[in-house]
């Protein structure tokens, strides 16, 4: 099985919607040195200072699951483990080769889990569940082998349909789109995504600014993976940025962190959305529907460096 098919089998193992997207962006570049997240007490301004742990790491938010729409966030881990358990055999030289060592799955033991907003609205039924899933919420949770980061596991937060029996995970009939799970490269260099500390402390380093919010992490949008979310940091001020690309000029709190360590802010142009394959039928084929932005989350970002100032990365 090569390793396309592979990605497939972990994204799915069931029907999949197809989305066309526009104003992608990506870069090559990579960001070397990420262990442990650091404690941010000294990044952070004061009012930030009761939303920190005791270990001076961030606290953040995860959905309210009481109305049953979303998984929890202890869900959200114990549908990671079961399904690398179940499927993990089957895609594990993608798996391993990607994290650069053998894994026993069975030892896997839960680590942090992130919750990424979406930056679609909701698809329109009637639709496939696999639809709303890919274009929706995730979690991403990252899965320890001997304390070490070995596997980030990507989980649809509407996948309330999804059972775990003796272990093991078990699909409704009309499925797609739950899981998503690549290796971390042994060392910690890319965690996809780095923890909100480690942003945070990126930002800071580039700016000399605290961070005066809790970080947020988006959803890249298609076709990006959901372990390519970017984390929001929001400054204690505005500070000045250029494009790399267009030479322009931005004043803003907002940058968004990506795996590797880019700092990026939303271009002046957004698309209005998707045209997304949400399902099918006997008579007409796929049936196709534009699924808009919500406008909180900007999926065409501009790579910056800090005006005046050398920023981390070159």
């Amino acid at each position: 099985m090569g390793i396309h098919s592979q990605r497939r089998l972990a994204a799915t193992f069931a029907a999949a919607c197809v989305i066309a997207l526009q104003g992608c962006d990506s870069t090559s570049l990579t960001f070397q040195g990420l262990g442990e997240p650091p404690p941010v007490r000294d990044l952070a301004t004061p009012a930030l200072l009761n939303a920190l742990d005791q270990d001076g790491h961030f606290r953040l938010p995860a959905p309210d699951p009481g109305q049953g729409l979303e998984i929890s966030t202890a869900r959200a881990a114990e549908l990671a483990i079961a399904y690398v358990q179940t499927f993990g055999p089957y895609i594990r030289t993608f798996l391993e080769r990607g994290h650069g060592a053998s894994i026993d799955f069975d030892a896997l033991q839960p680590g942090r889990v992130y919750y990424a907003i979406s930056p679609y609205a909701p698809v329109p039924e009637p639709a496939h569940p696999g639809a709303q899933k890919g274009l929706g919420p995730y979690y991403v949770v990252h899965l320890l082998s001997n304390g070490q980061h070995a596997l980030s596991v990507a989980v649809s937060s509407l996948s309330t349909d999804v059972a775990i029996v003796d272990g093991r995970i078990r699909y409704p009939i009309r499925s797609g789109n739950d899981f998503l799970a690549i290796g971390i490269p042994r060392g910690g260099g890319e965690q996809r995504p780095m923890s909100p500390e480690q942003a945070a402390q990126i930002v800071f380093d580039s700016t000399g600014l605290r961070i005066a919010a809790l970080p947020r992490l988006v959803l890249a949008g298609r076709p990006f993976e959901p372990q390519e979310a970017r984390w929001r940091i929001t400054m204690e001020r505005a500070a000045s940025f250029l494009g790399t690309e267009s030479d322009r000029r931005i004043t803003t709190t907002d940058v968004y962190v990506d795996f590797q360590g880019g700092l990026y802010v939303p271009r002046a142009e957004q698309p209005g959305g998707i045209t997304a394959i949400v399902d099918r039928d006997e008579v007409s084929g796929y049936i196709r529907k534009n699924v808009p932005l919500t406008g909180e989350v900007p999926t065409s970002l501009e790579r910056v460096e800090l005006v005046g100032r050398k920023g981390r990365l070159p």
